[in-house]
């Protein structure tokens, strides 16, 4: 349970797993501090400037950039491979970012998400928000129905692990349409320059914010190694960001 007026911590323990389809791996348990990070660079020790051990990734030329599954597995293993400081400088750097950014300044209503062990943790912009009176609200699945539902979220309220190991709130009995969130923080795999979105491969957040009169503005929430330096295949279902925000810039797309 999250107890009222507490910091909203990073959500896993050491070595707890947790499987997302096929994969399992050990997650790190990552107290936010600063540690310095550069552009992805190797720098002929074995790591790159970015934090990534090694020199273990094909030019993302080499991976076929209409291949959707092959892609995805790449971009996973990239930010998955992220040392624990870099990742908790990056994600640290995205939760100013996030506090500063003017539409978030006057949002009421405001979809997030709590991070699974490789994507950027945005807790501290969770407490900002809640401290601003803001209302949270964060995604819940349904895999049988093949659905997602958006739940507002309170400080003290309990959250529970669904099938895939992911924290999401308990009580789930009254959902919110996207017509009414005023904006949506999205997670996501891999992002190009026109706000293409490269998801886990569900088609949850396509298919919630699938009607564009009902959808809030989106925001996709990256570190910069996930961005594709091509264009990101998109088919007629793929819902564009209007924004994405990274360790390193705000982006508007629309």
């Amino acid at each position: 349970m999250l107890a009222s007026g507490r910091v909203l911590e990073p959500l896993y323990k050491p070595q707890e797993i947790l499987s997302l389809g096929q994969c399992a791996y050990p997650i790190l348990w990552v107290a936010f501090g600063l540690a310095g990070v550069s552009a992805l660079n190797l720098n002929g020790s074995g790591q790159t400037n970015s934090g990534i051990t090694g020199n273990i990734f094909s030019s993302v030329d080499d991976v076929g950039m209409t291949n959707r599954p092959t892609l995805r597995a790449h971009y996973r293993s990239l930010r998955q491979h992220l040392d624990a400081a870099c990742r908790t400088h990056k994600s640290e750097r995205i939760n100013r970012r996030l506090e500063a950014l003017p539409i978030l300044n006057t949002a009421q209503r405001i979809a997030a998400y709590l991070a699974s062990p490789e994507e950027a943790w945005i807790g501290a912009f969770i407490n900002f928000a809640w401290q601003r009176q803001q209302s949270i609200f964060l995604p819940c699945i349904n895999e049988e129905r093949g659905h997602m539902i958006f739940v507002k979220q309170d400080p003290n309220a309990e959250l529970q692990r669904n099938r895939f190991g992911l924290l999401e709130p308990a009580d789930q009995s009254t959902p919110a349409r996207a017509s009414e969130l005023d904006c949506a923080l999205v997670p996501l795999v891999a992002f190009d320059e026109r706000g293409s979105r490269l998801g886990m491969g569900g088609g949850y957040y396509d298919r919630f914010f699938s009607d564009p009169t009902e959808r809030p503005t989106l925001i996709g929430i990256a570190f910069s190694e996930q961005q594709t330096p091509s264009l990101l295949p998109r088919e007629g279902w793929d819902v564009p960001l209007d924004m994405v925000v990274t360790d390193e810039a705000f982006r508007q797309f629309h």
